[in-house]
């Protein structure tokens, strides 16, 4: 997962589903936040990032970690050079 101010972070992925997923992280993002997530990632490969937003979120005090939900984002498309 990326996000503009946070290093890359690989999460704990809850499920997935066609629309989205749930995460667990111990960074703080708020709701609404953009982010790009390779999905599935695989490590020492290259991954193919793709635009998400945070739903929503709920704090895990037990394991002092953040659930979030998350939907996937139409990546913007783009213009034909002619």
């Amino acid at each position: 997962m990326r996000h503009a101010g946070l290093v890359e972070e690989v999460v704990r992925v809850k499920d997935v589903s066609r629309g989205g997923f749930r995460f667990v992280s111990r960074n703080y993002l708020p709701d609404g936040s953009e982010i790009m997530v390779a999905m599935p990632y695989t490590r020492d490969a290259s991954n193919v990032f793709v635009p998400a937003r945070v739903v929503w979120r709920r704090d895990v005090p037990r394991l002092e970690r953040f659930e979030y939900g998350v939907t996937y984002c139409k990546p913007p498309e783009r213009t034909r050079a002619r």
